[in-house]
């Protein structure tokens, strides 16, 4: 009897000031190592989410771009590294496109117009504004306007590169670029 009612006393006397201490500071270091990985993976989730957001709109511009150069029937012969100005097909019917670059690094956009209308944006935080260059003969495109072609009659394709620098996303720009052959051009 002696011996239960012992250990009835060590059980009446609860936890101590210690015990309390020490689950305090282990459950502290378990939470803020579960807020550490959380914030970690949230923060990488929108540094990656924020880098697909810019090649989905990268990849639609030049997209439309490329199917507008490809039904192309000229390019103007004033268009430049940041303006492209064209005649083209859409749905077989003639247009006059222009797709410019307006403002300055890091905040330009590349807008599209039809037929003098209201401008689209199609990409937005550019910071390379020379999205444009002529090519004949040039894998090195250093032919940033049509007029510096040694025979601006001779145009074949035009490169366009994007380079853009996504919200959220401090490890620098993304770059995406294609080359379009012509099919129909005469140059005006």
């Amino acid at each position: 009897m002696r011996i239960l009612r012992r250990l009835n006393r060590r059980d009446e006397r609860g936890i101590t000031v210690l015990e309390v201490a020490i689950a305090m500071a282990l459950s502290a270091i378990i939470m803020t190592a579960a807020y550490s990985l959380m914030d970690s993976g949230t923060r990488s989730e929108r540094i990656s989410q924020a880098r697909q957001d810019a090649e989905v709109t990268m990849r639609a511009a030049i997209n439309q771009a490329t199917q507008d150069l490809r039904q192309a029937i000229s390019i103007a012969s004033t268009s430049t590294a940041t303006n492209l100005d064209m005649q083209t097909l859409i749905d077989g019917v003639q247009h006059h496109i222009v797709y410019q670059v307006v403002g300055t690094a890091p905040n330009a956009t590349l807008q599209r117009t039809i037929d003098g209308g209201v401008a689209q944006t199609l990409a937005s935080n550019i910071i390379a504004p020379q999205a444009f260059c002529y090519q004949y003969i040039d894998p090195n495109c250093v032919a940033p306007t049509i007029a510096s072609l040694s025979s601006p009659s001779d145009l074949s394709s035009v490169r366009i590169a994007i380079q853009l620098t996504p919200i959220a996303f401090n490890s620098g720009s993304i770059t995406l670029a294609t080359d379009v052959e012509l099919r129909n051009i005469n140059n005006s």
